[in-house]
């Protein structure tokens, strides 16, 4: 009686276990994540062709323009994703970054159907990672001027679709007004009470993040005027952070440290504090409140500290 070779039962069992492997893969999904451009294989698919437009960006004066259009995304962030989504679940999604020549538009082939578009636009260092809808993330969780936009759309024939993103984001800025000693080389931000996760949904903060931000001390701002800017995303319109401001040496060891209590934030707004930072003490004075437009957000509140 003949037995069989051990390399064939060897092979016979990997091709058995690559065959079923593969099966698993292309069962995962209907349809892949990242969509090409083409056209539709069949009656029951369609185009869905999405422009991205913002006008936050823009001074008031320039958003009345008639020359207002999807190019004006380009600078208001550098890298955009259009992500779609079916009960819940990202079905497909296109990441791009401004040099890309079709920057602000997408066009992609899905089954006919009803679907959640969310758009993000920011100016980070990767693209924002929307695998869950409801907690979109960013690379090493750092907060960028961000733009958000979502839509239901139902697929039941060649659709367009534009995108009004608006933002999403709260900044905080420091205007250092005295001199800024030659041995500071950095200004860390350590902050709670905003987010650095965004709801697809709600285009609102969906987390409660701690966020750290350093900000490096160049030649020109020993000498005063020093503004240093970070960004989170509020958990409704209004929002509350703590902020912890540390100068800090070259060899990371703290020189001045103020810690800024119940800082109020609102989306689409800049909330400054301005003031001696390196005196005795930077907390004298504060509660002196001045408020004036900024063209390119809702306004500045700017706060003596």
């Amino acid at each position: 009686m003949k037995t069989k070779s051990p390399q064939i039962s060897f092979f016979s069992s990997f091709l058995f276990l690559f065959i079923i492997a593969m099966a698993m893969v292309s069962c995962e999904r209907p349809f892949s994540e990242e969509i090409a451009t083409g056209e539709p294989t069949g009656e029951g698919e369609a185009h869905l062709r999405m422009s991205a437009i913002t006008s936050s960006e823009l001074s008031f004066s320039s958003i009345m323009s008639p020359r207002h259009s999807a190019s004006a995304v380009a600078s208001a962030c550098s890298r955009i994703t259009f992500a779609v989504y079916k009960d819940g679940e990202r079905v497909a999604v296109t990441n791009q970054d401004v040099d890309d020549s079709n920057f602000g538009s997408c066009d992609m082939v899905l089954p006919k159907g009803t679907y959640r578009i969310v758009v993000v636009g920011h100016n980070g260092a990767g693209s924002a990672t929307t695998t869950e809808v409801e907690k979109i993330t960013f690379k090493n969780n750092k907060m960028t001027d961000t733009f958000w936009c979502t839509s239901t759309v139902n697929l039941s024939d060649d659709t367009d679709v534009s995108l009004n993103m608006k933002r999403v984001v709260a900044m905080f800025r420091l205007k250092v007004t005295d001199n800024i000693p030659a041995n500071v080389a950095e200004m860390k931000f350590y902050y709670t009470g905003g987010s650095s996760t965004l709801s697809g949904v709600t285009g609102f903060g969906s987390v409660n993040s701690k966020q750290t931000e350093v900000r490096t001390v160049e030649e020109d701002m020993h000498t005063g005027g020093a503004e240093f800017e970070i960004y989170t995303i509020p958990h409704e319109q209004d929002d509350v952070l703590n902020i912890t401001v540390t100068a800090l040496d070259a060899e990371g060891k703290t020189v001045k440290e103020t810690v800024f209590s119940d800082v109020a934030v609102t989306v689409n707004k800049i909330r400054q504090y301005e003031g001696e930072f390196f005196s005795e003490s930077a907390e004298e004075g504060r509660g002196k409140v001045l408020v004036t437009v900024d063209d390119e957000w809702g306004g500045t509140d700017t706060e003596a500290f």
